[in-house]
């Protein structure tokens, strides 16, 4: 919901790119990308960036509340936690952002440690409580149509990064 088309800033990680109020690091910064850089990729579980900002106004919490980056053989996976999500608009705004995010962090890593750590991009999920997907009325007819329609076999999506291309921040 929104208030004049303005839901707020308590969307914490995109809306504090690339530094947080104060000359702060940005959380994602802070809390996964330097980690990452220092403890050589090893694994963890403890890369965890909230993505709730408390000292903004806002009209609802956001839909992502936080994002956990863990390391396992080389590989970085990414599960998100959500309190709800649109499965219309926003689950796959979700996916397509956050995959992009996971490989950009990858990316990033690498970068920052002249590829000594060359973590591959891994698994994302979605964590949503059961009976919090919903499609709102205005998007019915969309639902249906992607109810009837089939899944598209052979080809799956694909996150290409030129080597040369700007760093994370930069691109903010």
């Amino acid at each position: 919901a929104s208030v004049d088309g303005v839901v707020g800033l308590n969307y914490g990680l995109l809306t504090r790119w690339p530094q947080a109020e104060g000359g702060r690091l940005n959380p994602l910064e802070k809390d996964v990308i330097t980690p990452l850089c220092k403890r050589r990729g090893e694994p963890s579980r403890n890369l965890i960036v909230s993505l709730v900002h408390p000292s903004q106004a806002t009209v609802q919490p956001a839909c992502t509340s936080s994002a956990q980056f863990s390391v396992r053989g080389g590989s970085l996976d990414l599960a998100l936690q959500q309190r709800s999500s649109d499965v219309i608009l926003g689950l796959p705004h979700d996916a397509y952002v956050w995959s992009v995010i996971l490989h950009l962090v990858a990316r990033e890593v690498r970068r920052r440690t002249d590829g000594e750590v060359a973590l591959s991009a891994g698994r994302l999920s979605i964590h949503l409580p059961a009976g919090s997907a919903h499609a709102y009325a205005v998007n019915e007819d969309a639902l249906r149509e992607l109810s009837r329609r089939a899944p598209k076999g052979g080809v799956a999506p694909r996150v290409l990064l030129r080597r040369d291309a700007p760093g994370l921040f930069e691109l903010a």
